[in-house]
């Protein structure tokens, strides 16, 4: 895990979601990285219908796949969300638990 003072520089540098608050964690292949751009909440939102359509609508599942990557995908959102609109303390510890979470963000295919 990457330092408190590295996180923070980081952060200082990432006021909105269209910048790169973590390192890129190389270790995991690049066709099954994510990357934080994908957790917005557009991406959130269609994760939430598909879950929702599975409970309420009693639709299938599909692959085994699709129900770990859409709950990833909202734990993501929410994540990231919370780093970006934290405040100056709170903030190295919600963006250290979000790039703790980007360290093992993959897509299950």
């Amino acid at each position: 895990m990457k330092t408190l003072s590295a996180v923070f520089t980081l952060l200082v540098s990432a006021h909105s979601f269209g910048s790169e608050i973590c390192p890129i964690n190389t270790d995991i292949p690049d066709d099954m990285r994510l990357a934080e751009s994908h957790y917005s909440k557009e991406n959130a939102e269609q994760a939430v219908n598909y879950l929702s359509g599975i409970i309420k609508k009693d639709q299938q599942t599909g692959e085994w796949v699709n129900v770990p990557n859409a709950l990833k995908t909202i734990d993501g959102y929410i994540r990231r969300k919370e780093c970006i609109a934290s405040g100056s303390v709170v903030s190295e510890w919600k963006c250290s638990e979000f790039c703790h979470f980007m360290e093992t963000s993959f897509i299950y295919d």
